[in-house]
C-alpha cells in the first residue's frame, strides 16, 4: 500500500508589527496579566477521499501581555495514519505519535504578539467523518482558556459499489435460454480497487454465453455453476455490465443472489448484493 500519512510541520515566529515597529495584538483588547494563548485550526480540503492528503493548519498566538513559557500544542488526529515523517521540521523533533494518534509539539517560549504556524498533512486509510480537537497551553497563567482549543471536521469517502442483477425473460420454458444482467456501479467518491463479482447459480443452470467489458476477466465454472468476474479498478461514477446466458432444462423456480466485493473500503455494503428469479415451466 502507498504511504498513508505524511506530516510536515513548519514553524515561523512572526510578531504583529505596526508601521512604527510596535507590537500590535492579533485581536483586542489585550489582557492585563498572564499570557493569553489563542489557537486557530483549519483543514483543507474539508471533504476528501481515502489515501488523499488533507492539511491541518494550526496558528498559535500569544496575545500577551507576558511571555508564554514552555508552550505546547497537542492534537489527536485519530489512529488512522500508517507513517509519520518529521524530517522536514527539525524544530519539532519531540513530536510523538503513538497508536492513539496523539501528538504534541513543544513550541518553546512565545513572546507577546508572537505567532507560530504549523502544518500537518495526513492521509486517512478508512472512510468516515473525523472530528478532532487541538489545544495549546503554557506554564504561564492564561487569563482566558476559552480560546485555547479549536476543532475541525473532515469527511473521508470510499468507494460505494452498487450491484443490480436482473434476468430476462423472467418466465420461460424448459430448455430455453435466459440472460442474467449484472450492473456494477461505483458511486464513489474514490476509485474502487480490485473489484470482484461472484454469482453461484441454482442447480440445473447450463451456461450458453458470457459477455463482459474490456479490462474485466470473467469465467464460468460449470461444475459449481459459479460466475466470477474481476477488474483491477473501477473509476468513481463508472458502470460495468456483464451478461450471462444460461438455460434450465427442468421446470421450477430458480432464485439466487449475486454479490460484489471491493478491496477499497466501502462505506455502504447494503447495496452490494442483489437477486433475481426466473420461473421455468
Amino acid at each position: 500500500m502507498a504511504l498513508r500519512g505524511l506530516v510536515s510541520l513548519s514553524l515561523a515566529l512572526v510578531p504583529f508589527l505596526g508601521a512604527a515597529g510596535s507590537v500590535e495584538a492579533a485581536e483586542g483588547p489585550w489582557p492585563e496579566t498572564g499570557a493569553d494563548l489563542k489557537l486557530d485550526k483549519r483543514v483543507d480540503p474539508k471533504r476528501t477521499t481515502t489515501d488523499n492528503l488533507v492539511t491541518y493548519t494550526y496558528t498559535v498566538t500569544n496575545r500577551g501581555p507576558e511571555t508564554a513559557e514552555n508552550t505546547v500544542l497537542t492534537d489527536h488526529v485519530q489512529p488512522f495514519i500508517s507513517n509519520i515523517d518529521t524530517s522536514p521540521s527539525p524544530q519539532c523533533v519531540t513530536i510523538t505519535v503513538a497508536g492513539t494518534g496523539l501528538f504534541r509539539c513543544p513550541l518553546g517560549d512565545l513572546a507577546p504578539g508572537a505567532t507560530v504556524t504549523l502544518k500537518i498533512s495526513v492521509a486517512y486509510r478508512d472512510p468516515g467523518t473525523y472530528t478532532n480537537s487541538a489545544s495549546v497551553a503554557s506554564d504561564t497563567p492564561d487569563p482566558d482558556i476559552r480560546n485555547n482549543k479549536d476543532k475541525v471536521k473532515v469527511v473521508v469517502g470510499g468507494a460505494d459499489l452498487k450491484l443490480r442483477k436482473t434476468v430476462s425473460p423472467t418466465s420461460t420454458t424448459a430448455g430455453s435460454e435466459v440472460t442474467y444482467t449484472y450492473t456494477v456501479t461505483n458511486k464513489g467518491p474514490s476509485t474502487a480497487q480490485f473489484v470482484l463479482l461472484t454469482d453461484t447459480l441454482p442447480e440445473g443452470a447450463v451456461q450458453t454465453g458470457l459477455v463482459f467489458p474490456p479490462g474485466w476477466d470473467c469465467i464460468f465454472d460449470a461444475p459449481t455453476r459459479t460466475l466470477q468476474c474481476d477488474v483491477d479498478s473501477l473509476a468513481a461514477g463508472a458502470t460495468a455490465t456483464v451478461l450471462l446466458t444460461v438455460r434450465y432444462d427442468a421446470p421450477g423456480t430458480y432464485r439466487n443472489a449475486a454479490e460484489v466485493f471491493v478491496f477499497t473500503a466501502d462505506p455502504n455494503t447494503a447495496d452490494n448484493r442483489d437477486q433475481a428469479t426466473v420461473t421455468v415451466s
